[in-house]
């Protein structure tokens, strides 16, 4: 983003808690698809970190100002889409050697488009790759979202949220497209206008709402799947604070001095961690069962997502510069 101007800078304390929400996303995820594997319930309310990391891109998106829209999406592109469709491209090679081919040609133009958050699909393993169909849309809107703001053009941004918030409450029923992107919208406002009182409102307006949520539904019925709708807004009104408190507290406890390198190095491959954990947890790929021993397996599963990440991380890299 070395391109683009900043709006509201950040300092290396806000950047450690920019840095921790962006881990504890990726912790979050992983836990939840461990829970799932194994036939938790409460495997979905771990699935917060996927909000958590939409709404973190679009906070640090109203930090800066977009001043080249073709420049943005090219970087985008090399960034999320190549990483993407080399391992989709490794995945599908590795279950046709392995003679776990289970999808169609369909389904290889779904992924090449990254479609498959709006298309079903019979490909196992990988379904955690709807998010990036979703992140597609935010990113292709962001340019527009930042002018619309930035133009004070709010009656055209009120619209967008009005009728994001329609769709959310009376059209989707189990996952729903615009409300992530509301949430992606919401924190680029929140990281135009944010200030110390700011995140004091929303820690308090939320924590308020998630009362509020609990008292009506118990989080059994939070995580029954005839009330998913409302776990959609659990997860959103969460995402925020724990956005929101982490964003405030962790500056004031953090000390100037501090370094810490290995929050920053796996903050620095947590992309590449997202993409490659969930086929070694479930689907036909997955390791859960390799050995009788539950612990050893996840051990394995956490030592061989690092090292592909890593890996792919740093190859990546390479080719972007």
């Amino acid at each position: 983003m070395s391109n683009d101007k900043a709006i509201n800078s950040i300092t290396d304390q806000e950047s450690i808690a920019i840095s921790f929400i962006r881990v504890l996303a990726m912790f979050l995820i992983i836990t939840c698809h461990f829970l799932q594997a194994y036939g938790y319930s409460i495997a979905f309310l771990f699935n917060v970190g996927v909000q958590l990391f939409f709404f973190t891109s679009g906070f640090l998106y109203g930090k800066i100002e977009i001043s080249n829209p073709w420049r943005f999406y090219k970087r985008r592109l090399l960034k999320i889409y190549l990483p993407y469709i080399s391992f989709v491209s490794a995945i599908l090679i590795l279950q046709m050697i392995l003679g776990l081919w289970k999808f169609s040609i369909r389904d290889v133009i779904i992924y090449l488009l990254n479609f498959q958050g709006f298309i079903s699909t019979t490909v196992q393993g990988i379904h955690h790759l709807w998010f990036l169909s979703v992140l597609m849309i935010c990113y292709v809107l962001a340019p527009i979202l930042q002018r619309l703001i930035n133009s004070k053009l709010w009656p055209f941004v009120l619209l967008i949220i009005v009728i994001s918030i329609v769709e959310f409450a009376f059209v989707q029923k189990m996952y729903s497209t615009y409300a992530w992107v509301l949430l992606f919208l919401v924190g680029m406002i929140y990281g135009k206008y944010e200030q110390p009182h700011i995140s004091l409102m929303a820690i308090i307006g939320s924590a308020l709402l998630l009362l509020g949520l609990f008292s009506c539904f118990c989080l059994d019925t939070l995580l029954n799947p005839i009330w998913a709708h409302y776990s959609v807004w659990l997860h959103f009104v969460l995402a925020i604070c724990i956005f929101a408190t982490s964003y405030y507290f962790i500056p004031k406890f953090c000390p100037p001095s501090i370094n810490l390198k290995i929050l920053k190095h796996i903050d620095s491959i947590s992309y590449e961690v997202y993409l490659v954990h969930h086929p070694l947890i479930l689907g036909p790929l997955s390791l859960l069962t390799l050995t009788p021993f539950v612990g050893l397996n996840i051990i394995m599963i956490l030592l061989l997502t690092y090292a592909i990440a890593y890996v792919c991380a740093y190859m990546f890299r390479k080719i972007r510069i």
